[in-house]
């Protein structure tokens, strides 16, 4: 091994020893409760993974997919576009890229903070509820939208109290 090499592993050693590279990513606390809100058209399902959070859609316009927009999701008030697996499709059958967020168990309950035709409205249209559902380790809230029109859905995740 050159001087050069020894050098550099040393260095690399001596900063993983201190505290980590300067590349390193922050570690960010897992949160206690989780907003979610997307612009939603027809079935679609939020997965909360351990890897952090993504869509599937069904038939229709994917979240935030409709006349030719790109509207992000938004998770806890930052904006994610997400990517999709058929990415020149606005709709069908598909599943989005990973948001990374660390999360806190699995004990979870659901609250609706608003149905609306508006971002950030707690305005609550009657739809079809979305419903909270365990299924292959993961926690999913199927928002089943069967009504005409899509609809700003804004969601709250918080840790169960035991």
């Amino acid at each position: 091994m050159s001087t050069v090499t020894q050098r550099a592993v040393c260095g690399t050693l001596i900063a993983l020893a201190l505290g980590g590279v300067s590349d390193a990513q922050p570690v960010v606390a897992p949160p206690t409760e989780i907003v979610i809100e997307a612009f939603v058209d027809g079935p679609s399902t939020v997965h909360l993974a351990p890897s952090g959070i993504y869509w599937t859609n069904g038939w229709a316009a994917k979240p935030g997919r409709i006349n030719a927009k790109n509207l992000p999701t938004l998770i806890n008030g930052k904006e994610w576009i997400p990517k999709w697996i058929k990415d020149g499709d606005d709709r069908g059958e598909d599943r989005s890229d990973t948001f990374p967020l660390a999360l806190l168990g699995s004990e979870y309950e659901l609250e609706v903070l608003g149905i609306s035709d508006r971002k950030g409205s707690s305005k609550k249209e009657k739809r079809t509820p979305p419903s909270l559902v365990r299924r292959n380790g993961e926690l999913c809230i199927d928002i089943p939208d069967p009504e005409s029109g899509a609809k700003w859905y804004r969601l709250r995740l918080k840790i169960r109290k035991k």
